[in-house]
């Protein structure tokens, strides 16, 4: 065997070394902390809103964030004058 393939070896298997060691090391502390899982809307204080889409420009919003205007919904008051004034 060739010094440079021996040198090789020994850097490979000191490389493996150094990694297993810094993984065993990590995994005692309790570093490694899995993600934690994102809580319902129930357990936020928050209910799922239902999303409706504006009758101008079909932006989908919360229903309670809509302006409601002859039984169409739109996202803002500009919206819903400039459809008013087309239709009128």
């Amino acid at each position: 065997m060739g010094i440079v393939t021996r040198i090789l070896l020994i850097a490979a298997i000191a490389l493996l070394a150094f990694f297993w060691i810094r993984k065993m090391l990590r995994s005692g502390d309790g570093s490694e902390k899995k993600p934690s899982e994102p809580s319902p809307p129930e357990q936020m204080g928050e209910r799922p809103q239902d999303l409706i889409a504006c009758d101008h420009c079909g932006l989908h919003l919360p229903r309670a964030d809509a302006r409601f205007i002859r039984g169409r919904a739109y996202c803002s008051d500009d919206h819903a004058d400039a459809d008013s004034n087309a239709k009128d």
